[in-house]
Formats: structure tokens, C-alpha cells, sequence
């Protein structure tokens, strides 16, 4: 609810130009202008110079969106199997079996939906995409001092490639995201580093409690798109949705439940962007480097826009605004994941939960009946609070026309 604002972290306007252009040319889509003083009364920050206003687009808690999705399984038949690591996958005859600590399944089909903790279980699918870790943090409730940060619903993303995401809770507190690294660090990590973070957007939140801090692992491929496919008769797999946001995975899932139930050839438009080899490990050491190069290139926050005065927090809120060291992203990390969760003491490593669904269906290929494996992993979060909060991107990707290119004109051209 609320919608999205994209804020400018750069005085050059033509960045919201040409974004707003694209969706309007070539997406049908109106994302509404909002110019310095009017943001400044929604997003009390001297950080940004304008923004994009997405009203149409929403944001929500996943973690809600996915015990939604599993009591919905349940309830059509589906065994949910939370807590349970999928430790070994191989042929058996026509099918597949999927071995567990304490048994087995066998199934027709079997998809893999695991993100950045596959860990091997397929080395030809986990071999291309990268592990990349992303950082959440909490804040305590803010109380009335949330007016003195944002007067709006909206959810608020910023311009960078590695950008800060953020938006309050019902209960007035702040919920924010951003960084990413080759490094899944302690929550004491993530909480230094993202609190320097938000003071440097919001100086007079100096002092203000974190209380939740975590991270986890998006995957990422070299092509930067999702892959969605079959790898084997019967194996299927949906990765790498690492900065597309939670729509394209829901889109992923409902291709290919087709494709299994129905025989739907959709997903093959997806075929150019396939399991392109991720290159490890060197191709960690290159996402560092490209990450640390952005960083080193992002203009400083003082070349920009002024920091708050006349607050306690402007002289640390000043000191936020430094220039990120490139050291701080951490030495890289071939290590298995896992995930952390914390409030103010230091997170002993968690277990990644892992959750197997089998679904029961007629088989009409083989006139019989059938039965549907899918493995889910995903990172440990504080109980209750979001896995993830990243704004939608606002271009879906469509499979239908995977080639799209659109040029910087695009408005200019349409004008002519």
C-alpha cells in the first residue's frame, strides 16, 4: 500500500527522465514526477534531488505473502515438510528421488526455487548464479518522532545500483535494507554498517535503537535476468530473481505450474537467458570489484545536497555521509550459507530452514497419478519480521518478449 517512490541520489535529472520515458513508451506505464520541495515534505532528507512516484505499485510483508502461499498448498492437498534439507537429488527410472536426513521422495517432476542456497545440490544449476548477500535492519518503534522522517505510506527506493530500501511499519518503526556483498555478515555487522546508512540519509535518527538485524542471499546471474527453464525431463528450475523484487518469482511459479500441469511451452521463452556459467569463484571476486568500483564512483554525499542542521545528530549524521571505504564490503566468502538473526547481541550462525512441498496431481501425459516436488530454502529472519523488503522494480519482466531494448530517446522519439 502506498505506492513507490524512486528518489534521485544524483543532481542529474535526466536519470528520472529516461526511466519515466521507458515505461511510458514502452510499458504503457505512468510513473508521476516529484520534484525537490514536494519529496522534501514526504521524505524529510536532504539526500535526494527529485523523484519518481509509482502509484499503482505496492509493497507488503513476504514472509506473510509466503505462509499465505503455504497454508493455501496445504489446504489443496500439498504436504508442506518445513525444516527439512533436500541433501541429494538423482534419477530413479522415469522419476526423480529427493533424499532427506530421514527418508526419501520420488516424484515426476521436481523444481528448484532455492535462490542463493542451492549449495550444490545441482552444480550445473548452482554453477550460474553468484550467492550475494543483502543486509535488513529494524529500528524500534519511532513513535511521533516518525513524522520527522517520512509523511508518507510510500515505500522509497533510491537511484544507485547497490540502493538503500526502506519503509515504515504499522508500528512506527523502520524498516531498512541495502548493500550487497560476496559477505553474509553477523548481525552486529549488518547493524554498524546499515546504521551508518541511515544516517546518512537521516541524521536526526542518531541515538534511535536498532532491534532486528539480519542478512541473506539473493542469486544473481552474469545476465542479470531470472533464469526460469528445464534443465532435465522433469527438472525445472526458477533463480536468480536477485533485484527484480517479488513479482517476477510469483510470475516464475505460475509458468511453470503450467508447464508441469498443463504442458504450457511458455516457458521456453525464457530460453535466452539461460544457465550461463557464473564463473566461480572468480566471478565473486568481479561482483566485488564491480560493487566497490560503484561505490568509489557514486558521488559523496557533500558534492550533492546538504546535511541536516540544527539537530544533535548533525555532527554524526555528517560523519555518515563519508565516502564508503571499499574495505568495508570484507574479505570474499566461498563458505556454505546461512542465515542470522539478532537483536542487540551477537548471532550465533542459524540453520538455513529448508521446505520441500509435494503436490499430488493427475499426470495426463501418463494417465495417472503424480506427484510434484518443490524445494524452497531461504534465509532466517527474526520471527515475525520480513525475510525481505525490496520495492518492486516496476518492470516486470515478461517472458512473451524477452529481446525488449529501448533506447535513451525513447521520448523524443515518440514526440516526433
Amino acid at each position: 500500500d502506498g505506492g513507490v517512490l524512486w528518489a534521485n541520489w544524483f543532481r542529474d535529472g535526466d536519470v528520472l527522465e529516461r526511466r519515466r520515458c521507458l515505461l511510458e513508451t514502452q510499458f504503457d506505464t505512468h510513473w508521476q514526477p516529484v520534484d525537490r520541495a514536494r519529496l522534501r515534505r514526504q521524505v524529510k532528507s536532504e539526500r535526494y534531488s527529485a523523484a519518481l512516484f509509482e502509484p499503482q505499485a505496492f509493497h507488503f510483508h513476504p514472509l506473510k505473502y509466503a505462509r499465505g502461499l503455504a497454508g493455501t498448498l496445504r489446504h489443496l492437498g500439498a504436504a508442506v515438510h518445513d525444516a527439512t534439507p533436500a541433501i541429494g537429488l538423482r534419477r530413479d527410472g522415469g522419476g526423480w528421488r529427493v533424499e532427506t536426513p530421514d527418508g526419501s521422495v520420488d516424484a515426476e517432476h521436481v523444481v528448484l526455487a532455492c535462490g542463493g542456497y542451492l549449495a550444490g545440490l545441482v552444480p550445473r544449476i548452482d554453477a550460474s548464479v553468484l550467492p550475494i548477500a543483502t543486509y535488513v535492519i529494524v529500528t524500534e518503534p519511532l513513535g511521533p518522532r516518525a513524522a520527522e522522517v517520512l509523511e508518507t505510506q510510500a515505500a522509497v527506493y533510491d537511484t544507485r545500483f547497490a540502493f538503500d530500501y526502506y519503509r515504515l511499519l504499522p508500528d512506527t518503526r523502520l524498516l531498512w535494507g541495502g548493500r550487497i556483498s560476496v559477505r553474509d555478515r553477523q548481525a552486529t555487522e549488518v547493524e554498524r554498517l546499515l546504521r551508518r546508512d541511515v544516517l546518512r540519509v537521516f541524521p536526526q535518527l542518531d541515538g534511535v535503537r536498532i532491534d532486528h538485524a539480519w542478512s541473506g542471499l539473493m542469486s544473481y546471474a552474469r545476465h542479470e535476468m531470472p533464469q526460469i527453464g528445464r534443465l532435465d525431463e522433469g527438472l525445472w528450475h526458477a533463480q536468480a530473481f536477485g533485484g527484480h523484487g517479488v513479482a517476477p518469482t510469483t510470475v516464475a511459479g505460475e509458468v511453470l505450474a503450467s508447464a508441469i500441469a498443463e504442458g504450457d511451452p511458455t516457458w521456453q521463452a525464457y530460453a535466452p537467458y539461460g544457465l550461463a556459467s557464473a564463473m566461480k569463484p572468480w566471478g565473486f571476486a568481479g561482483a566485488q570489484a564491480t560493487y566497490w568500483w560503484l561505490q568509489a564512483t557514486t558521488p559523496s554525499s557533500r558534492t550533492v545536497l546538504r546535511p541536516t542542521r540544527g539537530r544533535t545528530g548533525a555532527r554524526a549524521g555528517q560523519r555518515a555521509i563519508e565516502r564508503d571505504r571499499p574495505g568495508d564490503a570484507g574479505p570474499f566468502r566461498f563458505g556454505s550459507a546461512r542465515g542470522q538473526s539478532a537483536s542487540k547481541m551477537p548471532a550465533a550462525p542459524m540453520p538455513v530452514p529448508m521446505h520441500m512441498v509435494t503436490m499430488p496431481y493427475f499426470c495426463l501425459r501418463r494417465r495417472r497419478p503424480c506427484t510434484i516436488v518443490a524445494v524452497r530454502i531461504a534465509p532466517v529472519a527474526p520471527s515475525g519480521w520480513p525475510s525481505a523488503i525490496a520495492p518492486p522494480s516496476g518492470l516486470i519482466f515478461d517472458g512473451s518478449r524477452p529481446q525488449v531494448r529501448v533506447t535513451a530517446n525513447a521520448c523524443a522519439a515518440k514526440a516526433s
